[in-house]
């Protein structure tokens, strides 16, 4: 497999802070997808019946995978586009998403909300590296912290 380049085009000033803007966004999708499933455990535990050990499960399954995934998700974004990467996770993510409510038992569910890390892993190192090549060192800083706060702090960005 051969290293992709990740070199952006020289941008304006406007266009630059316009990736974050982007990059924020689908971050705050991230993070609060990551966490819409804690507001649903009691429609969860009455209509699925699951006890506290699955609701658990279910909450940890996305972490442990994402976790783990992360590795091999740098490693892969390293050698594609970045704009294939986050484009092809939020298809991923999406669909995964789309499928979500058609689970009709725990095992389903748990793979489902497991499967999240596919779409979701892919996104932070390769929009990491892409905030680097369109923000020098001067201005790199912010645009990272902002997109890592916009899952904590939606109001952060601007």
């Amino acid at each position: 497999m051969s290293k992709a380049k990740h070199t952006a085009a020289p941008a304006s000033s406007a266009y630059r802070w316009l990736v974050v803007a982007m990059l924020w966004a689908i971050s705050l999708f991230n993070y609060g997808d990551r966490q819409a499933v804690f507001s649903v455990f009691p429609l969860l535990q009455r209509e699925m019946r699951l006890d506290p050990v699955q609701l658990g499960l279910l909450a940890g399954a996305f972490a442990w995978v994402y976790g783990l995934g992360g590795q091999f998700a740098g490693m892969l974004v390293d050698r594609i586009s970045r704009r294939q990467a986050i484009l092809g996770g939020l298809y991923a993510w999406s669909g995964i998403c789309m499928a979500t409510p058609l689970a009709r038992g725990f095992s389903a569910l748990l793979a489902l909300r497991a499967a999240e890390w596919f779409g979701e892993t892919f996104y932070y190192p390769a929009a990491m590296s892409m905030l680097s090549d369109y923000h020098g060192p001067e201005t790199r800083s912010r645009p990272a912290r902002r997109c890592g706060l916009s899952g904590r702090l939606p109001w952060s960005c601007f």
